[in-house]
């Protein structure tokens, strides 16, 4: 057991719970920290924040201006070790939530204390490592400033532009299940070494993958999965020069939108070419609009609307789906009728189940971007 692992257990000890995987959620909280120099003044760091909040469980002030002076210099220490201060500053959220949840149940009084302690650990990480990045920003933040400027059409200054190859991959990268995006992103940079340019955008990572690198990003996936314990979604854009990678930027958001809205299963990569129909329908404002009038007065019968999925799933095969739903063959029969009879259209007929496929992917895409 490591010292930070002995201070959360204290802290459990103190709000009288059992102690619940005090050593795992150590280790998850350290799992994400990149590169290998910054792990050790990370856990220096996160065990200095859990000895505070012991003070302030004991009834002992929060921080010391002296003590405040050596959290700063932490957090300058870490950005210097190459770490990501979006990470930092994710871990000490989650410690303060665990020692906050531990505190609720026992009616802990001075709660308003440990939150203020949190804001004050916090305040001063930020501060060194805004410090150190006055003078010396890391590469990981520029690469960063680098790939939302190409993204967005933005000017790219020349001592940037310096950084960049001929032509670029683009890809998203997306997981099932909530990650904090700086994670997901800190695990990518550490794909630097093969070229690869990384930022966080409208809640998905996005990465410039240099063309005689992009055999890395099935090691990149399987580096993901070893990480979080889950298979990404990954989209891709097939090779563009530095200059146009913004239009890749805009076919990979698009291909992450139908994988999602299509229920494909993450582990994959997905390219435009998968969904070149249901793109062109979905581009068209006036044809989704009609799909939509279409479906929507299907959405709110439960049963139906997933009847219709899991027709769609098993590619409008009758005695798939009625496996699937645990249903007789004539209850499934029933069902078709009923989504003709509100829809208009017929699962059973080919030109049917196209629409409905349709109508059904355009809702979806619907709900993500409302």
């Amino acid at each position: 057991m490591t010292l930070l692992d002995d201070r959360i257990e204290r802290i459990a000890i103190r709000s009288e719970l059992p102690v619940v995987g005090a050593t795992e959620f150590v280790e998850q909280l350290l799992a994400v920290v990149e590169p290998e120099p910054a792990v050790p003044v990370a856990s220096a760091l996160l065990d200095q924040a859990a000895c505070f909040y012991g003070r302030v469980l004991d009834g002992k002030k929060g921080v010391s201006p002296s003590q405040r002076a050596q959290i700063r210099s932490a957090g300058k220490a870490f950005v210097a070790a190459g770490g990501c201060l979006d990470v930092m500053t994710s871990l000490l959220s989650r410690l303060a939530s665990h020692v906050m949840g531990l505190m609720t149940s026992r009616r802990f009084d001075r709660m308003g204390d440990l939150l203020d302690l949190a804001h004050v650990l916090m305040h001063e990480v930020v501060a060194g490592a805004t410090e150190l990045r006055g003078s010396n920003e890391s590469s990981r933040q520029l690469h960063g400033r680098l790939v939302e400027r190409l993204l967005l059409h933005s000017e790219i200054a020349p001592e940037m532009a310096e950084f960049l190859k001929s032509e670029y991959v683009v890809a998203s990268i997306r997981l099932p299940r909530s990650i904090p995006l700086d994670w997901l992103v800190a695990v990518v940079e550490k794909g630097r070494l093969d070229g690869f340019l990384c930022a966080s955008l409208d809640d998905e990572a996005v990465i410039l993958v240099p063309e005689r690198s992009k055999k890395n990003l099935a090691r990149l996936c399987a580096e993901v999965e070893l990480r979080f314990g889950v298979k990404p979604w990954i989209a891709v854009a097939e090779p563009r020069l530095f200059g146009a990678v913004a239009s890749g930027y805009k076919e990979v958001k698009g291909v992450m939108a139908l994988v999602l809205a299509t229920g494909r299963a993450p582990g994959g990569f997905y390219r435009l070419d998968e969904f070149l129909i249901e793109h062109a329908v979905v581009s068209d404002p006036i044809v989704s609009s009609r799909l939509l009038s279409v479906i929507s007065p299907l959405v709110d019968n439960e049963t139906l609307i997933e009847t219709l999925d899991v027709l769609i799933r098993n590619d409008f095969s009758r005695s798939d789906a009625a496996r699937d739903l645990f249903v007789h063959r004539s209850t499934l029969d029933y069902r078709i009728r009923r989504i003709e009879e509100i829809t208009g259209y017929s699962p059973s007929t080919g030109r049917g189940s196209h629409v409905l496929c349709m109508a059904r992917t355009v809702y979806s895409i619907s709900k993500h971007t409302r």
